[in-house]
């Protein structure tokens, strides 16, 4: 009977996702995985006038359905509001004849776009929610001591289902009229709107195809430019430009079509909420400390992909014709008789492909610490190289194989003079290990998490690594493995992994390991009950603050340093010194009651802005900042001998999509978000939030790939030149 027996709760991870674990009700603006592609193009080709999203809720609950309550995303159909009251109203009289108890809107509010009841709405559908009081089983007793069967669970389903087909075909006529109306009006305001958004091919030429096809995989219309042409736009850090300078092949989508409202909601980079749902939710916060948010603040495409991205309203010409296809250019390898070596460039999804695979027929690689330039090719800093002397005898045939496989041109060189930049024999080209990679598993850990990482290295990169669980970890020999993965936890870290477990990863970090956390684990690693990292939590450290403050000061500074020649080289000449003036930061002083008070006011899916050294191995492929969701009450503090190597921006800079409340940019503005420190031989790496959100920060994702195939050899093992050589 109890809701809370096993045969209702089942075990980790209880079902609710798909073989990588996505909860596949948020993927529908994603498109990351095959169960809601299809989805997707079987709506997209049938061309519904209603689409129901049928789900099952906590067991103590009772019945919800549409209409939901705002905030509503402005894209929303009409249609779909207009004839959200008259469907309810039958569904609510089809219950009432059956004694059946039911609710509207509460929590169900429909801001996020990619869920099964949104995604439909903005071209005309309309879109319906149900949720049932779950049973899991033959019959539950909820917390009114009723008990709810299987059969009422099933009939209530069925019931709603009839009712919602009745009122359709009774309305079939003016539903018909208004669905085709409506999208035709999508078309039209897009045209008058001018809106279109603008995308620069990028680089990593793999994540851009990616990008552009989750957008066509919708239905969305895109185009590419033909020819250059200039035109006044916006970019995703909301920096004007009058006369930006695009080229051809850039891609373009405008809004001038029937999927132009879906568009708009899904590419625009900052939806803000109205006012008068503001004055709600602060009011919840400071009353109740309780949100009224159901869902994350925001979910721009353009910036979770880190796109060179624009919008603008502003004619232009530049000869657009229709996208069908993104072809990947191939690869091949040039001079194969090269005598010193073979050179791959750093260019982002292509070369962690390349360099996966390099690992796994055990071909020995460097690393460019920096950027070079040999034989009138410039390279990124993470560029790899291949060296033909000492290397397997079959090495030329193996990088054939592997430029045509993975579509990457390897160049051969006969010098290792570089024109630019190190010489290829130089210390900053870094020989690196194989990494042996284990992701952290199992009961405790967070499955969407854990999922989304999971498929970062078994689907993406397709790299051979082996899941533990949590459990296990205290007695699974590690010695076996240099990088472990350990996602975030539902509940305290500490409890998951008890003394023993923290002991034994503590000595494997220290003999030469790899540990990646990520998020609550970070914040385990980061307690100061833990002492497992020198990172701090601001709310541990409140009474250190300025100490922190200076030493971003110092990191800030270190970027570019002024030089005082006189006081350098004509000390003598300088007047007298007048007594210190204090710094123009105030002191930080923070009490506890008032730390507290803003921490309800943390950052509830919001995008900001990290910038990065980009100096550091962990920024390979990447440029000086990057947008990064956060979801966590939870801030960071790093200083000296701590790499800080993703910090959050200061406050003028620091939002750029989604709700931040002053509290909130106050409190993380110039935290960490990705650290990395030596531990012994090896080392730790924090992350305060999951850098694979979703599958689809391709971003930060960079930074965690990073961290797991340039991390054995680039930040643990022994110390100079010869650091992280293998075995």
């Amino acid at each position: 009977y109890n809701r809370f027996a096993m045969q209702h709760q089942g075990v980790w991870p209880w079902g609710r996702g798909n073989h990588y674990l996505f909860d596949l009700n948020r993927d529908w603006i994603l498109l990351n995985q095959p169960e809601t592609r299809g989805k997707v193009a079987t709506i997209n080709a049938w061309h519904p006038q209603m689409v129901v999203d049928a789900h099952e809720m906590g067991s103590e609950a009772t019945y919800l359905f549409s209409p939901p309550r705002e905030p509503i995303n402005y894209n929303v159909s009409p249609n779909t509001k207009k004839w959200a009251d008259v469907f309810a109203a039958d569904q609510a009289r089809a219950f009432d004849t059956r004694g059946w108890t039911y609710y509207v809107g509460e929590w169900h509010e429909q801001w996020y776009p990619g869920y099964a009841s949104a995604w439909p709405s903005f071209f005309g559908v309309i879109s319906i929610l149900y949720e049932q009081a779950g049973v899991d089983g033959r019959f539950v007793r909820q917390p009114d001591d009723y008990l709810l069967t299987y059969h009422q669970a099933v009939n209530q389903q069925f019931t709603s289902s009839l009712a919602n087909l009745r009122t359709l075909a009774d309305n079939r006529e003016s539903i018909l009229r208004d669905y085709v109306r409506e999208r035709a009006e999508i078309v039209e305001r897009g045209r008058k709107s001018g809106l279109a958004f603008l995308f620069v091919p990028d680089r990593d030429e793999l994540k851009m195809q990616r990008f552009i096809e989750r957008l066509m995989l919708q239905g969305i219309q895109v185009q590419r430019a033909g020819r250059a042409f200039t035109v006044a736009a916006t970019d995703i850090y909301g920096e004007r430009h009058r006369s930006r300078r695009f080229p051809a092949g850039t891609y373009v989508v405008s809004t001038a079509q029937v999927k132009g409202a879906l568009a708009k909601a899904v590419l625009e980079f900052d939806p803000k909420l109205k006012v008068d749902f503001l004055r709600e939710e602060r009011r919840e916060l400071e009353k109740r400390e309780e949100t009224r948010m159901y869902e994350v603040s925001t979910w721009s495409l353009p910036l979770a992909y880190d796109i060179d991205a624009y919008w603008t309203t502003s004619r232009f010409d530049a000869a657009l014709e229709p996208v069908t296809e993104v072809p990947l250019a191939s690869g091949r390898l040039y001079n194969p008789d090269a005598t010193v070596g073979f050179v791959i460039d750093m260019v982002g999804e292509k070369t962690y492909r390349m360099l996966g695979r390099l690992f796994q027929k055990k071909v020995i690689v460097h690393a460019a610490e920096k950027p070079f330039t040999i034989e009138g090719h410039s390279y990124a800093a993470g560029a790899l190289f291949v060296r033909k002397r000492g290397n397997r005898e079959d090495v030329v045939e193996i990088l054939r194989e592997l430029a045509a496989e993975v579509g990457l041109d390897v160049r051969g060189v006969n010098t290792g003079a570089s024109a630019e930049g190190s010489w290829l024999g130089a210390p900053t080209f870094r020989v690196l290990t194989r990494p042996k990679v284990a992701l952290i598993t199992g009961e405790g850990v967070s499955f969407t998490e854990f999922g989304a990482l999971w498929f970062a290295v078994d689907k993406e990169l397709e790299y051979p690594h082996s899941l533990i669980n949590l459990s296990s970890l205290p007695y699974t020999p590690l010695d076996q493995f240099n990088v472990l993965v350990l996602p975030g936890s539902w509940g305290p870290m500490a409890q998951r992994l008890g003394k023993g477990a923290k002991k034994r990863l503590l000595d494997w970090v220290e003999d030469g390991g790899t540990l990646v956390c990520i998020g609550s684990a970070a914040v385990w690693a980061a307690d100061t009950a833990t002492g497992f990292s020198q990172v701090r939590l601001v709310r541990q450290a409140l009474d250190k603050l300025d100490s922190y403050r200076r030493a971003v000061e110092r990191e800030r500074a270190a970027e570019a340093p002024e030089v005082d020649t006189m006081a350098l080289w004509h000390p003598d000449k300088l007047p007298p010194e007048e007594e210190a003036e204090t710094s123009e930061t105030p002191a930080v002083k923070l009490d506890k009651d008032t730390d507290e008070w803003n921490r309800r006011f943390f950052p509830r899916g919001v995008i900001l802005r990290a910038d990065l050294d980009t100096e550091d191995w962990l920024t390979f492929g990447m440029r000086s900042s990057v947008p990064v969701m956060l979801y966590s009450s939870y801030a960071f503090l790093a200083k000296p001998p701590v790499k800080t190597v993703a910090r959050f921006a200061d406050q003028t800079e620091l939002r750029l999509s989604g709700l931040l409340w002053p509290e909130a940019r106050k409190r993380w503005a110039n935290t960490a978000y990705v650290t990395r420190e030596r531990r012994g031989r090896g080392q730790i790496i924090l992350f305060a939030a999951n850098p694979n959100q979703r599958a689809y920060f391709y971003g930060t994702r960079k930074l965690f790939v990073n961290a797991v195939l340039y991390g054995p050899g680039m930040g643990a093992g022994l110390e100079g030149p010869y650091a992280g050589s293998d075995d």
